[in-house]
């Protein structure tokens, strides 16, 4: 049931935390997710330890758009209850990042009790040793000529993914990647073969594949 999930969660962060702080402890504790955060927090040995949120986008915006179906009540109580275990999770860590100005509003409309000077901006940035621009191997990853656009990202709804496949239907010719793995993914399968759009499925990429396989795209 979802009460045994969650209380499974919250147990199972609370004793790995435990576990892995004894020897030599942690310096700091980045969080980034709401039940995570609640399982550390229920451990004695977290108020001594500085927290780190990591508000990557609102818990419950996420489950609407992943729940349009949902009925008043169900969306009433699943949004309500997620707002209130993220905002425990906010309130109880000593610093909170963003990585835009967007996501900055977002949290501030979701969370209007976070103070501003809690609040740091790092935004996005690349490692220009291992992401540089260099001959592509094409053949590596067995892509043929012609222009190629790319995309990685977890495959679910609020991505815009199915977006991608439509606007790859307006150009003839144009080659289709997506990396990255997802509840969307027998869909967007779906959708990209019923409109021909000649695209490939690649799954899971891993970290050291990342700086060849940008390189190969043109896009």
């Amino acid at each position: 049931s979802r009460q045994k999930r969650l209380a499974y969660a919250l147990t199972t962060n609370e004793r790995l935390f435990g576990e892995l702080h004894r020897d030599p402890g942690f310096d700091v504790v980045i969080l980034n997710q709401p039940l995570c955060a609640a399982g550390v927090n229920e451990h004695p040995a977290a108020e001594e330890v500085p927290k780190v949120y990591w508000f990557i986008s609102p818990w419950a915006a996420e489950w609407k758009v992943q729940n349009p179906e949902a009925g008043f009540v169900a969306r009433t109580f699943n949004t309500a209850y997620r707002n209130r275990m993220e905002d425990l999770a906010l309130q109880r860590s000593d610093a909170v990042l963003v990585e835009s100005d967007f996501i900055r509003r977002e949290l501030k409309a979701h969370h209007r009790k976070v103070p501003a000077e809690k609040v740091t901006l790092i935004p996005g940035a690349v490692d220009l040793e291992r992401f540089r621009p260099e001959k592509p191997d094409r053949a590596r990853f067995g892509i043929g000529p012609g222009p190629l656009v790319l995309t990685v990202r977890r495959l679910v709804e609020r991505m815009g993914s199915d977006l991608l496949s439509r606007a790859a239907a307006e150009v003839p010719g144009l080659q289709l990647l997506i990396g990255g793995e997802g509840p969307q993914r027998p869909e967007l399968e779906a959708l990209a073969a019923s409109l021909q759009v000649p695209a490939r499925f690649l799954g899971f990429i891993d970290d050291q594949d990342l700086p060849s396989l940008y390189r190969a795209a043109d896009l």
